[in-house]
């Protein structure tokens, strides 16, 4: 039975002269908060990167039908793009959609405190290169949204000013937002001020975090038909109720 099925109709009343019938997601049972307590129900699968749940499905199970019970089972994956591991190129285009713009990194004898203001923009050499989108001065870089990143430069510093504040800072490198530090941190594991220590990369922190979702709770082949099936009795008797 298709998942959605098990969830009872309703008439919802979306204005004065608008009336749907709809299905009540919110009827639910408490089946697989059980299942998800008790190991011998569920054993762990590796996904495979860009690997759908529909597919997840069918390596387990020999059907897509079971699909629906992966999410249910591990709460975490709540957007399917977000939330199941991606391939390289994949993680690429998600990052630099999730972390916009152009990281100007600065020289780690200067400092940010009371420095410019978010939304203006800031120049190089008399050129516009992009409006202030945030500034982190712990982990010393601020964020701009480039106008032309061509015009900034890559191998050598320079001093980024403020068109507003007229407030300036060395800078020692630019590179995309997503590859700026996230954290620095010394010898000992400690975080640190950037000025202190070894950065650690949005980018890096992702791809770990990317690594991670691949492992994901599963039903054990043995158990899926009876579990399913005892849902499907449990969703029907509420649904009569």
């Amino acid at each position: 039975m298709p998942y959605f099925n098990s969830f009872r109709k309703q008439d919802y009343v979306f204005s004065k002269d608008l009336t749907k019938r709809v299905t009540n997601i919110s009827l639910y049972t408490a089946i697989f908060s059980k299942i998800a307590d008790n190991i011998s129900f569920y054993t762990f699968y590796n996904a495979a990167p860009d690997q759908r749940l529909d597919s997840i499905s069918q390596d387990l199970y020999g059907t897509t039908d079971f699909y629906w019970t992966i999410p249910i089972l591990n709460k975490d994956i709540i957007n399917t793009w977000r939330d199941l591991p991606k391939s390289t190129n994949q993680m690429t285009q998600f990052l630099s959609r999730k972390y916009p713009g152009t990281a100007l990194l600065i020289r780690d004898d200067q400092d940010l405190i009371s420095k410019f203001t978010i939304g203006e923009t800031i120049r190089y050499n008399g050129t516009d290169i992009g409006t202030l989108t945030n500034k982190y001065p712990t982990r010393g870089y601020i964020q701009i949204d480039s106008v032309d990143s061509s015009v900034i430069p890559t191998n050598t510093e320079f001093v980024a000013e403020g068109k507003t504040s007229l407030d300036t800072v060395v800078v020692s490198g630019s590179a995309p937002a997503y590859k700026a530090p996230a954290n620095h941190f010394d010898t000992n594991g400690n975080s640190v001020p950037f000025y202190g220590g070894t950065p650690v990369t949005i980018e890096e922190q992702e791809f770990d975090q990317n690594e991670n979702r691949s492992r994901i709770k599963v039903i054990r082949n043995e158990h899926i038909t009876d579990v399913v099936k005892q849902f499907e009795r449990e969703m029907n008797r509420r649904r009569l109720v």
